[in-house]
């Protein structure tokens, strides 16, 4: 046998992986404490009294959420209900009004789904503890 080559294991048996450094798995946990500050810490390294970063940040996402779904509302509301119209002019006639009534129809939908989304954005949410 060279010094390149090793024994033969026998069938069943495997080597055990070496027992970790004690002195390089406490430099990971404390790399790993303070890298969890730093992120809870916020999004310059301020502190924000009462709130974490992952709060905070899902609010501002949930907040450009709803304002760039509500006029997206207004377009594609209208416009579908305007196709559909369209459909309805080809199989019953009857041009201009049905695709007419089909995109007032759509945006009377937009507009209550817009108000049913703005009410419940202005509900407080209430805690279980609290009436």
């Amino acid at each position: 046998m060279t010094g390149d080559q090793q024994p033969p294991q026998a069938p069943g048996r495997r080597e055990l992986p070496e027992p970790p450094d004690p002195a390089r798995v406490e430099d990971l946990r404390r790399r790993l404490r303070r890298d969890r500050r730093e992120r809870d810490a916020g999004p310059v390294g301020v502190p924000l009294p009462g709130v974490r970063s992952g709060e905070e940040a899902g609010r501002r996402a949930r907040d450009i959420g709803i304002y760039t779904i509500i006029p997206m509302m207004m377009i594609v509301g209208p416009a579908i209900g305007y196709l559909l119209g369209l459909g309805a002019e080809r199989v019953f006639g009857g041009k201009p009004w049905l695709s007419l009534a089909g995109m007032l129809w759509g945006m009377l939908a937009a507009f209550r789904q817009v108000y049913l989304i703005l009410k419940e954005r202005g509900e407080k949410p209430r805690r279980p503890d609290q009436p």
